[in-house]
């Protein structure tokens, strides 16, 4: 994920709807590649649900971009938090090289990581005076990333034995 030229100088909203959607996009390519890498069936059906998930909440994100910004310019901002942990610890051509068991643990490893960079930067969204759709769906997303996260962390404990 690379940041937008004067991102910062943006509304936060604009910024946060564009960010979201940035990381939500790193996940898709994640998650993507579960479905043909996974060995495990729960891996692959939690892939396809939080595909679908992840595609529902940009198509939500890219409808109040345009409704409240029109073409304003990409104002995906990497410093906003839990972002610079995704760039740091998400390596998607590692992952890409790895098969089955292997996969597996260091799909839940990177994606663990993503949830809770998603989480962070919901719960940024919270603290701020922002509109109430988008309070919604940032509370969507951090609910149901937290959620996601504690499957992926029983796996990753249960997988570890």
């Amino acid at each position: 994920m690379v940041g937008s030229p004067g991102a910062a100088d943006a509304p936060y909203e604009l910024q946060f709807i564009d960010t979201m959607i940035g990381q939500h996009e790193v996940s898709i390519d994640t998650l993507q590649l579960a479905a043909t890498r996974a060995q495990r069936s729960e891996v692959k059906q939690f892939a396809r649900s939080t595909l679908n998930d992840l595609r529902k909440e940009i198509a939500e994100l890219r409808q109040m971009r345009s409704d409240w910004f029109g073409e304003a310019p990409p104002a995906i901002n990497v410093d906003l938090p839990g972002m610079q942990e995704v760039i740091a610890g998400v390596d998607l051509n590692r992952l890409d090289l790895l098969k089955e068991a292997a996969f597996d643990i260091e799909f839940v490893r990177q994606m663990t990581l993503q949830n809770e960079s998603a989480v962070k930067l919901a719960n940024d969204a919270l603290q701020k005076n922002v509109r109430p759709e988008l309070k919604k769906i940032a509370e969507t997303i951090a609910n149901a990333r937290s959620n996601e996260t504690e499957k992926l962390r029983g796996w990753e404990h249960e997988w570890a034995k």
